[in-house]
């Protein structure tokens, strides 16, 4: 069975590394969509909240990447310190208003208006429906784009997708198999 590396993402302590920005995407690595909220929960009403939640950062998810100058395939995975740091220094450069269109080009009028780290199986994310893990960074975003709002609506855009630098460390080779990266995830989901 084939392997492949695990690089664990780290920041600097300077706050020259981190995430600078929030991509709007249709496939989020970390494989998580949002949901995103109307006046009334769910429901299609005019008076629409326009609010995306969603996570942002997963603990130790092995996230798939492929070297654009190799073709090298790896993994890369954040610890649970990694992303409290990376969402605090997010909000210390005051960063919440930028945001990308699948990290093509910048687009205005969404800003981060939420930001909490999961800590219990009571955590505000249950209420949404999310089952994600202890340590994940969890987003509100306000979306007062219009076209932006469209493209959630015709869920041409479904989830968040970090934008950063950062320093990587390897770890080890991970397997390929899809049942043991499955396997690995719930064990994460119940440890």
């Amino acid at each position: 069975m084939e392997k492949k590396k695990v690089l664990k993402c780290v920041i600097d302590e300077e706050g020259k590394l981190g995430v600078f920005a929030i991509g709007l995407v249709e496939s989020p690595a970390i494989q998580e969509n949002w949901v995103a909220l109307s006046e009334h929960k769910f429901s299609a009403e005019v008076d629409e909240r326009k609010m995306l939640y969603g996570a942002a950062m997963v603990p130790n998810k092995y996230i798939y990447r492929i070297d654009e100058d190799t073709m090298e395939e790896f993994y890369v995975v954040f610890d649970e310190d990694t992303i409290v740091k990376c969402s605090q220094m997010f909000l210390k450069k005051n960063m919440q208003h930028n945001h990308t269109y699948e990290h093509a080009f910048e687009i205005d009028g969404c800003t981060v208006v939420e930001s909490w780290i999961v800590e219990s199986e009571q955590d505000k994310s249950r209420h949404f429906g999310m089952n994600v893990p202890k340590g994940t960074w969890m987003l509100g975003v306000k979306v007062d784009d219009e076209s932006v709002w469209q493209k959630v609506k015709a869920q041409e855009i479904k989830g968040f997708s970090i934008e950063g630098r950062f320093s990587e460390l390897q770890l080890k080779a991970a397997s390929t198999s899809v049942e043991e990266r499955i396997l690995k995830e719930i064990e994460l989901l119940f440890a």
